[in-house]
Formats: C-alpha cells, sequence, structure tokens
C-alpha cells in the first residue's frame, strides 16, 4: 500500500512550503517536492531571495481529489490543481511553485490561520504569478477558440486605443478633455488571422475567456493586486498581465459601445471590478465636484487626481461586484493582503476559521470603529427583512450578503453627503464599542417615520418630464398632503429621488461603471461635451440606481426621505455625528436600537445647515444593538 504524505509543521509563522515541480510531458504522472522558505512580512519588500511562481486558479471541488507523488509519498490535492500542474509544468526542468492547496496542510487549521494572514506576501514576493483561467481547450460557443495567439488580439485591439488610453491604462492616471467613447467600426477591420479576423467572433472570445470561474473568485482581487508580474494561462493560450489588464481597464471605461456590440459589458465590468481594485482604484477617489453652471460647458474638464481607498471602500466594492468564496469568512479574509493594511499596524482582523463567522465580523467592525473613530461602515450595513434585521448585531455588516442597494455614505458619499460631519458636529463623534457588541454614539432626531408610502423599484421611475413622472409626483402628493408642508414641488421630488443628484454629473457617466452587477467605483469629476448625456436621461438613471432597494418616507415634522425597503412607521430617523448620512434606527423593548440601514433625508445632508437643525434639538446617545 502506497504511503500517504505527511506534512512537516512549518518552521515558523513567517515560512511556507515550496513546491519543487518535476519536468515531465503532459501524460507524465506528477512529481514533487517540498522545501522550507521565509517571507519578509515587511510591506516595502516586493522581492523574495528564492525565486519562485504563485499560481491562481480555482479550487472547484476540494473533496474531488487526484492523487500525486510528494517525495515518494502519495499526496492528495484537487483535480483542478492537478490539471494545473500538468499544464504549467516544464519539459526540461524543475519549476518552483506555490499553491495553496499544496502547500498548505489543509488538514492544520492553526497552519492555514497563519498562511492565509500572510497570502498577501506570498504573492507579492513572487518573481511572477500564473493566473489559470482554464487548463482545457478554450470553446467559443459551439466551436473552438482558433490556434493563433489570443494576446495578439488583445495587443491588436490595444493598438487601435488613442495613444492617450494606453498610457491611462499603465500609469492609471488622465488629465484633458474627456475622450470620446471608443468609436465600434475602429475595430472592425482586423488583420489577425483566423477566428480573430472576424469582428462578430471577437465578443464571444471575450466572453468565453471573461466569463471563466477565475474571475468570480474573491480571492483574484489579491493575487493579481499585489503581484508584480504575471501571465495568464487559458488553455494553451498565455497572455502577458499588462496586455489583458489595459484591455480591461481601457474597454471598462472608454469602450462602452464596442463592449455593448460584442454584448460583453458585463464580464467586462466584473472582470474590470477585480483587476483594478488594488492597482488602480486603491489609488484614487474622485473628488466630485459640481459643474460651474456660469462656464462655457468645454471648460469642464476631467482631472483624475488619485487619492488612496479605504480598506473598507475596496471590501464594500468587491462584495457588491457579485463574487464569489467557498467560506463566507472569506469575503472578508480574502482582502487581508491589501496594502492599506499591511503597512506594519496590527490587522483589524486575526484569521482564525475556528470561530463563527459572526464573531469574526464583529471583531472587524468593531476594529474598524475604535480605530478610525469613523461611522462609515454603518453605511456597509444591508439587511434583506424584518429577519435579517432581529438575527444578529443589527450594526456589524454581513459581507458574504450581496446589497443591491447604492451606498449612499460610501464610495460616492464621503464626497456629496456631510450630514453630520460639519466640524461642530465632527467634533463631537466619539464612537465606542460597549459590552463587546453594543455601539454606542451621540446624534439627534430627524424625526419620527410616520408614513412610507411608496415602494420603489427599477420602473418606478421613468424618464422626466412625461406621463408617469406626473402619475408618481400625483400620488406623492396625495400621501404627503397632510403631513408635508409645504407640498413637494417637481425640484424637491427630482432631487430626492436622484439622492440631490439630477444632473450635475450622471452616475452613468461611464456606462460600464455602473452595470447591475456594479457599485460605484469612480466617476469622472467633469464632464466634457462629447461625453455628456442629456439631463433628462442621467436623471432617470441616476434615480434608478439611487431608489433600487428603497423606499420614499416622511417623518412627523414633514421631512421628506429615502429609506430601506424594511423600515416602518415609528421608525427613528436620526443624524449621528460624524456620519455622511442619516440613518434608520428602530427602538427595542430595552430602549436601545437596531440600524434599519443609511437614509437619503431632502434637506438635511449638507452639515452646514444641519448647524441649524442641531441647535434646534437636543444631543442624545444612542445604543445600537
Amino acid at each position: 500500500m502506497d504511503t500517504s504524505y505527511v506534512y512537516q509543521d512549518l518552521p515558523s509563522p513567517s515560512s511556507i512550503r515550496l513546491l519543487h515541480l518535476e519536468p515531465g510531458a503532459e501524460t507524465d504522472p506528477i512529481r514533487c517536492t517540498f522545501t522550507f522558505t521565509i517571507i519578509d512580512l515587511r510591506p516595502e519588500v516586493s522581492v523574495h531571495q528564492e525565486r519562485y511562481e504563485a499560481v491562481s486558479y480555482v479550487w472547484g471541488n476540494a473533496s474531488n481529489v487526484e492523487p500525486i507523488t510528494c517525495a515518494g509519498a502519495v499526496l492528495n490535492i484537487p483535480k483542478t490543481l492537478a490539471a494545473v500542474l500538468r499544464r504549467i509544468r516544464l519539459h526540461g526542468s524543475t519549476r518552483v511553485l506555490w499553491a495553496d492547496a499544496a502547500c498548505i496542510n489543509q488538514r492544520a487549521t492553526e497552519e492555514k490561520n497563519q498562511q492565509v494572514q500572510i497570502m498577501g506576501a506570498v504573492f507579492r514576493q513572487a518573481s511572477q504569478v500564473l493566473f489559470v483561467l482554464q487548463t482545457d481547450k478554450p470553446q467559443c460557443g459551439y466551436s473552438p477558440i482558433d490556434d493563433a495567439p489570443l494576446k495578439d488580439l488583445f495587443s491588436e485591439l490595444l493598438g487601435k486605443c488613442p495613444l492617450q488610453l494606453q498610457l491611462f491604462a499603465s500609469t492609471g492616471h488622465y488629465s484633458g478633455h474627456m475622450p470620446d467613447p471608443l468609436p465600434t467600426h475602429v475595430f472592425r477591420d482586423s488583420t489577425s488571422p483566423g477566428w480573430y479576423g472576424r469582428f462578430d467572433a471577437t465578443g464571444n472570445i471575450i466572453r468565453a475567456m471573461l466569463g471563466t470561474a477565475w474571475f468570480q473568485r474573491a480571492w483574484i482581487a489579491q493575487e493579481f493586486g499585489v503581484s508584480r508580474d504575471g501571465t495568464f494561462i487559458y488553455g494553451h493560450h498565455e497572455i502577458p498581465k499588462e496586455i489583458l489588464y489595459a484591455f480591461v481597464v481601457i474597454f471598462g471605461t472608454f469602450g462602452y459601445e464596442a463592449c455593448r456590440f460584442w454584448n460583453v459589458q458585463d464580464v467586462v465590468q466584473r472582470a474590470f471590478n477585480l483587476l483594478t481594485a488594488y492597482k488602480f482604484l486603491n489609488m484614487g477617489r474622485l473628488e466630485v465636484q459640481k459643474f460651474d453652471h456660469d462656464k462655457p460647458l468645454t471648460t469642464n474638464h476631467p482631472s483624475y487626481e488619485f487619492k488612496d481607498l479605504s480598506f473598507l471602500d475596496i471590501l464594500y466594492k468587491l462584495r457588491d461586484s457579485g463574487i464569489k468564496a467557498t467560506l463566507p469568512v472569506d469575503h472578508l479574509y480574502a482582502f487581508l493582503g491589501h496594502p492599506r493594511i499591511t503597512g506594519g499596524n496590527d490587522p483589524p482582523v486575526i484569521v482564525d476559521y475556528k470561530r463563527p463567522v459572526a464573531e469574526t465580523f464583529l471583531d472587524f467592525a468593531s476594529s474598524w470603529v475604535m480605530g478610525s473613530g469613523d461611522l462609515q461602515i454603518l453605511s456597509c450595513v444591508y439587511h434583506r427583512d424584518s429577519e435579517d434585521l432581529e438575527r444578529g448585531v443589527s450594526w456589524v455588516p454581513r459581507w458574504e450578503i450581496r446589497n443591491h442597494c447604492i451606498q449612499l455614505g460610501g464610495l460616492m458619499g464621503t464626497f456629496l453627503y456631510s450630514a453630520g460631519r460639519s466640524p461642530r458636529l465632527a467634533s463631537l463623534a466619539q464612537p465606542t464599542v460597549v459590552s463587546s457588541d453594543k455601539l454606542e454614539v451621540k446624534g439627534y432626531v430627524i424625526g419620527c417615520i410616520a408614513f412610507t408610502p411608496i415602494k420603489l423599484t427599477g420602473n418606478t421611475v421613468i424618464t422626466y418630464p412625461n406621463a408617469n413622472f406626473g402619475k408618481f409626483w400625483s400620488k406623492l402628493l396625495e400621501c404627503t398632503r397632510d403631513t408635508i408642508h409645504p407640498p413637494p414641488t417637481h425640484q424637491t421630488v427630482i432631487s430626492l429621488l436622484t439622492g440631490g443628484n439630477p444632473g450635475d454629473w450622471p452616475l452613468s457617466s461611464t456606462p460600464l461603471f455602473f452595470s447591475e452587477s456594479s457599485q460605484l467605483s469612480v466617476v469622472p469629476l467633469q464632464l466634457s461635451v462629447p461625453y455628456l448625456i442629456p439631463v433628462t436621461d442621467s436623471l432617470t438613471v441616476n434615480a434608478v440606481r439611487i431608489c433600487r432597494g428603497r423606499r420614499i418616507f416622511g417623518t412627523d415634522n414633514g421631512k421628506l426621505g429615502l429609506g430601506p425597503e424594511i423600515m416602518k412607521e415609528g421608525d427613528v430617523c436620526c443624524i449621528l455625528y460624524g456620519g455622511h448620512v442619516p440613518v434608520i434606527l428602530r427602538e427595542t423593548t430595552a430602549g436601545e436600537y437596531r440600524l434599519v440601514g443609511e437614509a437619503y433625508v431632502e434637506g438635511c445632508m449638507d452639515g452646514a445647515l444641519n448647524e441649524v437643525q442641531f441647535a434646534e434639538r437636543t444631543t442624545r446617545k444612542f445604543v445600537i444593538v
């Protein structure tokens, strides 16, 4: 009987195993050995003294295993990894690799905890990362993809793009006039051989490649994002990392027309969200500025000044991009290698797969609030129904649940809204986590929810002006006749439905950024004439984005707002000091509160305005459970 391989313990917490894959032909048995090496955990170290390649791939079913030979013994690894090793094995020399399913003893939970904690450093210090999308020969519909190198196709498509956009993809910086969307006809005249000479086939190829399961994994944002160099492997095709990355960046921003013709908007957007999460988007939140209506539109040029995104922004954005993870807790663990939290500070959470998921999420939320004093994490909370609200700690985000609402107080809200963040109000913000799971924070009540008449859907708001908008306005007037004085004007209704952004900068300014599967990521500072979307169109799109998953509400003192679908009459709308947006709370029988969700309240989103309201109200302490 063959002897099963027995893992030796790692010598230290910063040690890893390297897999030495012996050479062989495609059908030869897989043979390997392990050695130990030490990873330097300092974030400034990006090159390991011992050259190795890290492997990024899809695990598949972990119970579906295949035996290989390791140091003369039998080691069972996932069949997907065995296929990867056959694909990347060299014919004449040993290849030194790091692949998690083999290099981590999956039965030793303590080792797994420690290895996941340093995984960002492992990928960062690899000489290159092999991004294995697929090992089998890829199919394009019912026909195999042509044997001509796919890198030639993507290189040709990039070559047809303006040089300034190519520089944008490589540097992450753009200034000047916002260019027109890339015209479709430019990409029709292909010189590539075989399949790639047909424009319609290009879309099939892109969809097949970017639609692989690899682009749905939570872990790839880290594995790609921290890598110095890399190669995409798609069947027998190999594409340099920088080529596919440039394609995704350019066509995910300015290639909407071509992507729409190819019918690949969704897969390009998802790839954009994942591949840019560390290398591009974390370099900058674009400062949002209103148009100056007193100046000609031609003077409103975009200027991209990149600043660091917070780790919380990355978590929220990627969670709502539709990524998948086998374990709910990996929606948090998968991003611990992010450079913003590896700068020598204590990590926001310690990896521990034995702990209940709810405890891990609570620890992270508590660590974030106490470490930053920031209440933005409350905007990450999403309850699907009232049962969700009553389950667990209401102010702690459940990162495995995808939020279908635009986050008002997140990526864009930190620049648009300042409900509780004027100097006077923010100075009162001293959020404290007490009794391990209770959040104690100061604020004041705007009003109690008196009615929630209208549940909003994507079809509720239609382009203004037309009959449907008139009907909606009439319904709102009828519902608010006895409580809102003076009655809401059409300008008030438009502002309410669009979160105060009827068309100054459309949320759909670059449509691929804001597809159905995407959370707001980046918006141009301003729009030049060629890319300006008509105000009525942007109003409709903005309203659909803002209203999804929300309902109109009115307070007992005449305020109108948008709140979570699950709110009800009697809930409390309040402003918490230090928060960007108001929140809806529900009082418990014990006099504490549960967080229902964030809200938009017309006339209450500006901190300066709230100074007046603050003077008229009494500060109180809210204990949120």
